[in-house]
């Protein structure tokens, strides 16, 4: 059984609190065995890597399997929730809240950026992991303090989704309704679990020129996805509805996205 979460420490960045976090105990602990580290959200599968200092640091996105594996076998346990802190759980605490296994898990992390709208990052886990982070980890310790008027933003962002479930809701019923229209119109999507539609292109240029198109035709900005950060031949365009986001909009975006798609001659989905 894990500690209870009792301590957090923030970080200006969410992107820079992963790195130190994970470097950390590998630098200053004893050799122990060997990292995990996750591979794309919301999915359990996992590249062993053997680090010169050796330690048993587990990185992943499926929190309830892969709890269950990698506690019962001694390792530190790490959940990356960037993606997932106020979208899932009854509180916005993520998928290990909704899962029920936060309890079981060493470290969390997460952002204030993303659903909560600000800027900046945190992780969260016993007194005693936290203190050591907050003490050797340099990525935190040559940082500076999140600008008093962003933390004030954070934590009314917090509050709310804390008690609100207007935003999650009305999430999830666009992102529905966006993969039914893309079906509709022939426009090949990823499936998976997640909120965010991944909208599969397999080519860099092409990727490149919808995403130009969408912006000057339709005023449309559409993130181009392409490798490095995901393998050559997955290039795709990278959408998250909004609970912001009105039906009327998600219509616009798939007439623009259809029209652009036959422009750049790419093939339609059966």
């Amino acid at each position: 059984m894990k500690n209870l979460f009792v301590f957090s420490l923030l970080f200006l960045f969410a992107i820079s609190t992963g790195y130190p976090v994970l470097a950390t105990p590998g630098s200053e602990m004893p050799p122990r065995g060997e990292i995990y580290t996750k591979v794309g959200a919301l999915k359990i599968p996992f590249i062993k890597h053997e680090p010169p200092n050796g330690n048993n640091t587990v990185k992943f996105s499926a929190a309830t399997p892969a709890a269950t594996i990698f506690v019962e076998n001694g390792a530190l346990t790490y959940l990356d929730e960037v993606h997932a802190v106020g979208l899932y759980g009854p509180r916005g605490g993520g998928v290990a809240e909704r899962d029920g296994v936060m309890h079981r898990l060493d470290v969390i992390e997460g952002t204030l950026g993303k659903a909560f709208g600000v800027m900046g990052g945190y992780i969260t886990g016993s007194a005693a992991l936290v203190d050591f982070v907050r003490s050797f980890a340099s990525g935190f310790i040559f940082t500076t303090a999140l600008p008093p008027a962003v933390a004030a933003g954070a934590l009314a962002a917090i509050r709310h989704l804390k008690t609100s479930e207007r935003e999650r809701r009305l999430q999830r019923e666009r992102v529905a309704l966006l993969r039914r229209r893309l079906d509709e119109a022939g426009i090949p999507h990823k499936a998976n679990p997640s909120h965010i539609v991944p909208v599969m292109v397999g080519d860099a240029v092409r990727c490149k020129a919808i995403s130009d198109l969408l912006l000057e035709r339709h005023a449309i900005y559409v993130q181009p996805i392409n490798y490095p950060t995901v393998p050559r031949g997955t290039e795709r365009l990278r959408i998250t509805p909004s609970p912001l986001h009105s039906e009327a909009e998600v219509e616009q975006l798939v007439r623009a996205l259809a029209e652009v798609w036959a422009a750049t001659g790419l093939r339609r989905a059966a």
